[in-house]
């Protein structure tokens, strides 16, 4: 049996990662925590002879991954949510796998879709993920926790990548046709609307009333000439002589 300094070191170095790891294989916080604890009792009674904390890091989550197997084959339940299970910098690291991820172009939202995407993978693929990206366990430490050979763990994380990669961008390309419709319904509502009276607005009078108002004001000619036998003559000219 091991020491109670013992256990309190592996508890603090390692219960948050074997919490992580309960969580993506189970949809209940709660039983993720009793696995994580189971795994600290099976500890504390273990004979081990570990070489170094890595070696205890990976015994404990091989201890909790099959727990989680156990507990999801007595209750017939099959894991559908992640219950975040990694910090930012790890979705961080699987967006930035340049081999297999590098076309995508990947936003960080606040819903992590990244890891709902994760969610929807076979059950050993996404042990696989998670165990390298979200743990960053190399692929010997994982073929040695979950029993794989080294060369079937790489082919399998391969392949969980591109199934990845080709979830990711089936729901960008959806995003982006969302957001085009979104614009074009908005350019459609601020297009401005056509005044029926802007065309009658804009003409000038009628020809009618045109003619009408020019006729008004211009003189008659008999009304503005004058008679040249109307002039006054002078004095002295009683017979009009001076106009013979």
């Amino acid at each position: 049996m091991r020491s109670d300094q013992f256990i309190e070191d592996a508890m603090r170095a390692h219960s948050d990662a074997l919490f992580r790891t309960a969580c993506s294989m189970l949809n209940s916080e709660e039983e993720a925590r009793d696995a994580t604890q189971e795994a600290f009792i099976k500890l504390f009674k273990s004979e081990t002879n570990f070489k170094d904390d890595d070696h205890v890091r990976c015994w404990l989550i091989r201890v909790v991954q099959n727990d989680c197997i156990d507990r999801q084959r007595r209750e017939k339940r099959v894991a559908i949510d992640l219950v975040d299970p990694t910090e930012p910098d790890a979705i961080e690291r699987l967006i930035g796998d340049r081999a297999l991820l590098s076309q995508s172009e990947v936003e960080l939202d606040e819903d992590h879709f990244l890891w709902r995407h994760v969610a929807t993978l076979s059950e050993d693929d996404r042990r696989a993920v998670h165990l390298r990206y979200a743990e960053d366990l190399s692929l010997r430490e994982i073929a040695k926790i979950t029993g794989w050979s080294y060369g079937a763990t790489g082919t399998r994380l391969c392949r969980a990548c591109k199934k990845l990669k080709r979830l990711v961008e089936a729901e960008l390309k959806q995003r982006k046709e969302e957001d085009r419709e979104k614009i074009d319904k908005k350019t459609i509502r601020d297009v401005p609307q056509a005044d029926p009276h802007a065309d009658l607005r804009g003409r000038g009078p009628r020809r009618d009333d045109a003619d009408h108002s020019g006729s008004e004001g211009r003189a008659s000619p008999k009304r503005g000439r004058r008679s040249r036998g109307s002039g006054r003559r002078p004095d002295g000219d009683e017979d009009g002589l001076a106009y013979a």
